[in-house]
């Protein structure tokens, strides 16, 4: 497995290449940024460029964590190339906070369970119920899986 991260600042440009983190060929980049990198309609178009392959995953924050520590109003890109590991990304819909195990339950039963070794899960920030999210995941994997992950900023 190789990894790669980049931190961005400012808005979208010629000047995101994103160099180090395409030089591994990702096949998943995770990426965490302020609410305002999200709503640039130039953002996503911009990191498909860097990364036309990729699967391209993440949510808002409210503070960006990476190995260089903790940043504000910056985009932080970490890519990942599998060697032999597979990875699956899974979507639900949630309606309302009172659909939140069941929301759990419908992503989980998405998942093939053939060598499933863990999960992550990134939520919405609001109208969620993040413990009522994980035991719907759970009650359909049940409690031996490592269950990761954290609900956006």
């Amino acid at each position: 497995m190789k990894i790669a991260q980049e931190i961005l600042y400012g808005t979208p440009g010629a000047e995101w290449k994103l160099e180090d983190v395409a030089a591994i060929s990702p096949q998943l980049v995770l990426i965490f940024a302020s609410i305002a990198h999200f709503e640039n309609p130039d953002f996503f178009p911009r990191l498909r460029l860097c990364l036309p392959h990729a699967q391209l995953l993440g949510c808002s924050t409210a503070g960006e964590i990476s190995a260089q520590g903790v940043s504000a109003q910056s985009v932080v890109v970490t890519g990942i190339h599998f060697d032999s590991a597979r990875f699956q990304i899974v979507t639900a819909s949630l309606p309302d906070m009172e659909h939140s195990a069941q929301a759990g339950r419908a992503l989980a039963a998405q998942l093939s369970k053939d060598g499933l070794r863990a999960v992550s899960v990134f939520g919405q920030g609001v109208g969620i119920n993040g413990s009522a999210l994980i035991d719907g995941i759970v009650a359909e994997l049940g409690q031996d899986l490592p269950v990761t992950g954290g609900l956006a900023g």
